[in-house]
């Protein structure tokens, strides 16, 4: 059986403090579609925090009511913690993915679990 990402990755945000690292997902075009997974996120989670390098499109975001900040996804420091961290179409274009799993550590609240 195929499920959509978005229908397990929803679930999981369903309440929850949430950090969606590379949320503009290559271009904005994206947040007009339906399944958009930080769309998806805000809807599920009571709260949420998108962070991605992207300068023009976080601008446009924020203009548009997103809570999204502009950062290195492998060198960033927001000053809380997160019940999730997500990165999703994100590890693939890094040099150095394990500085972005150490950044989203440092943001998680409680133990370490993975979904994969």
């Amino acid at each position: 059986m195929l499920l959509r990402r978005s229908a397990f990755i929803g679930p999981l945000a369903r309440g929850k403090r949430v950090l969606d690292i590379g949320c503009v997902n290559h271009t904005l075009s994206t947040h007009q579609m339906r399944y958009w997974l930080h769309g998806i996120l805000r809807e599920q989670a009571a709260y949420l925090v998108g962070l991605d390098c992207e300068k023009e499109q976080v601008e446009q975001l924020r203009k548009e009511g997103y809570n999204v900040v502009c950062a290195d996804a492998t060198d960033f420091n927001l000053g809380q913690q997160f019940d999730l961290v997500f990165a999703g179409e994100i590890i693939e274009h890094l040099t150095c993915p394990g500085k972005l799993l150490a950044c989203a550590k440092r943001h998680l609240a409680g133990s370490v679990k993975s979904y994969v």
